[in-house]
């Protein structure tokens, strides 16, 4: 055959050396004709696949299970398949993936199926490296869309120093070496209103005073740590706490750790950290609701947890409230004005001293459990030398006049003093009656030894003011 002069080739030829494998089979898959390029790319000679093989000998397991159970079957529905993607086995057994077209035809009284194949080889490394180029702009846009947020955030504190009003502020006297701190600010570490705000001493109960070069050069607090008892720690947040949930009529039940447990700790952030769980539980409850507070060894940790019979959280809130500016609902409508950063406060010190803050709570109306999870000290760790008081004559200041010795007073209960064990007497039970105020209010008792009762009902229950008796 000739075009314009020119010898064209034999369709055999372009049959065999075409750009694409062609194969011939009958209906049951075996091979009739299989041109020279397809098994080029197999490694096999003609004579060996042709009237020897089935089309499906040549497929992986996999492709055989598609063949059996998809290819066949719509084969002789529709008679046509298009750019089915499979691998087929290579002589010495690697595999070639393969993109192929098949038609079934009628030829007399016999059916073929006519398949033509494509390397798909250059196509599954284009598709790879543009997977790794989806991901790596994926990963781009998550850092992007992170940058916003903390961007965002940065600005939301702006606001709030902008807007000055609503936000905590702290001056310091250089010549007195006085420092004086805001309402704002004590809501802000977690405070109720009065506890510390115009008192010089109470600001350094959250900020070291040797802290304060650092905030001006770095805007950031370190910890002092030393060797703090467990049960000391939870005593003085409850005694900040006991005020306002003695004003909102809840019960609160204490459990204390046994003694000897100890903490490598900062003590003032512990306390701070949880204190805040203790307000926000008394903040959240509804009035005369129950609070339980209680803290154990376990583990080689320290287990501290706050749970409370208030408004609960919904599931899907839980492992958001501990981020910066988060008020999830029901919250949102009790906040009162908070920034919600409350919780992201309690994350943030309890990570800095190598611990875990959880949430838990089975939903709305439900009540909640927040549980601190903190590293016991070692049993040879000792406690650091105290720091270089600010006022010391070290530091360049008049040191302090030294602080008059506090009396305490012996009580005798039990048999020796004629009164049952646990009664401190009438003029006690006079004090902590007038204390709980009309329809009951706060009660404080313990899982304990009744020794243990007398400590918690004789110290926590007292208010910071003078008794007017």
């Amino acid at each position: 055959m000739s075009s314009g002069g020119q010898a064209l080739p034999a369709a055999d030829a372009l049959y065999d050396h075409a750009a694409s494998g062609l194969m011939l089979t009958s209906a049951d898959g075996t091979i009739r004709r299989a041109n020279a390029t397809l098994c080029g790319w197999l490694g096999y000679e003609a004579a060996e696949l042709v009237d020897t093989l089935r089309f499906q000998a040549l497929l992986t397991m996999g492709g055989r299970i598609f063949h059996q159970t998809h290819w066949a079957p719509l084969l002789r529905m529709q008679h046509s398949l298009s750019e089915v993607k499979l691998d087929l086995r290579h002589r010495d057994g690697h595999t070639v993936p393969m993109l192929i077209n098949a038609r079934r035809s009628r030829h007399g009284e016999a059916h073929f199926d006519e398949l033509a194949f494509f390397v798909v080889q250059d196509r599954h490394q284009c598709e790879r490296e543009l997977l790794l180029a989806r991901r790596a702009a994926e990963a781009a846009l998550e850092q992007r869309v992170e940058a916003e947020r903390a961007l965002q955030e940065s600005r939301d504190v702006l606001g709030l120093v902008m807007r000055s009003s609503q936000m905590g502020i702290w001056t310091r006297d250089l010549v007195a070496e006085t420092v004086w701190w805001s309402r704002e600010l004590e809501e802000l570490v977690g405070l109720k209103e009065g506890a510390f705000a115009g008192t010089r001493a109470g600001f350094h109960d959250f900020v070291h005073r040797q802290d304060l070069p650092t905030l001006e050069a770095h805007g950031k607090l370190a910890l002092r740590r030393r060797r703090v008892d467990l049960a000391a720690a939870m005593e003085a947040a409850l005694e900040a706490a006991a005020g306002s949930a003695r004003a909102a009529g809840h019960e609160l039940v204490v459990s204390l750790p046994e003694p000897g447990v100890f903490l490598d700790a900062d003590m003032t952030r512990i306390v701070q950290a949880i204190l805040n769980l203790l307000n926000n539980a008394v903040k959240y409850t509804p009035t005369a609701g129950r609070i339980c507070f209680g803290g154990r060894s376990e583990g080689g940790e320290a287990v501290i947890s706050v749970r409370d019979s208030g408004i609960g959280i919904a599931a899907e809130n839980l492992p958001r409230v501990f981020g910066m500016f988060e008020q999830v609902a029901p919250a949102l409508e009790n906040a009162g004005g908070g920034l919600g950063i409350g919780l992201a406060l309690v994350r943030a010190l309890v990570e800095l001293h190598g611990g875990t803050v959880t949430a838990f709570s089975a939903g709305i109306g439900q009540g909640s459990e927040f549980v601190i999870r903190l590293p016991l000290a070692s049993p040879e760790a000792t406690a650091p030398p105290a720091p270089t008081s600010a006022r010391d004559p070290a530091a360049g200041l008049p040191p302090r006049p030294p602080a008059r010795p506090r009396r305490r007073r012996q009580r005798r209960c039990g048999a020796e003093s004629g009164r049952p064990t646990g009664d401190h007497g009438p003029r006690c039970r006079r004090r902590a009656r007038r204390r709980r105020g009309p329809g009951g209010g706060m009660h404080v008792r313990t899982d304990d030894d009744p020794a243990r009762h007398r400590s918690c009902a004789g110290q926590w229950l007292r208010s910071r003011a003078s008794d007017p008796e």
